[in-house]
């Protein structure tokens, strides 16, 4: 009888640290804040196997209001 008592109070006890490790990891709560973004200026050059480089390649892209997932058109 002693030694199912014993046995039944190490479960217990192992049952009570896993789930308070559980219980830890999935409660876990983290905040990102002074997030930066930016844009810059792209220098874009044109090059092929036999041509010159094409300096004046210009282009633009842009949006508003954008969340991940957004595409733009």
């Amino acid at each position: 009888m002693k030694q199912i008592l014993s046995s039944l109070i190490i479960v217990a006890i192992a049952s009570m640290a896993a789930v308070g490790a559980s219980f830890a990891y999935f409660s876990d709560v983290a905040a990102s804040s002074s997030n930066t973004f930016s844009t810059g200026t792209m220098n874009l050059k044109l090059s092929d196997t036999n041509e010159t480089d094409q300096d004046n390649v210009t282009a633009s892209f842009g949006g508003t209001n954008l969340k991940p997932g957004d595409t733009l058109p």
